[in-house]
């Protein structure tokens, strides 16, 4: 359908468990769709469908 947007989004964030952070990597897919707006429970118009959560691993630890 022309109105469908596919999306990737990539997410780096840590976990912090006292003196230990660990560093990770989220990607997710999905597709975004336009839909009337409605305040206060969508005021961006947008619906997100086929969302999926395509990799989740930890990075790596860095020498600081």
């Amino acid at each position: 359908q022309p109105n469908q947007i596919p999306f990737t989004t990539r997410v780096l964030f840590e976990v912090r468990r006292g003196a230990v952070t660990d560093s990770y990597e989220l990607i997710t897919t999905g597709t975004l769709i336009p839909v009337e707006r409605n305040f206060p429970h969508n005021p961006h118009g947008l619906l997100i469908t086929e969302f999926f959560e395509k990799s989740l691993k930890q990075l790596p630890h860095e020498n600081k």
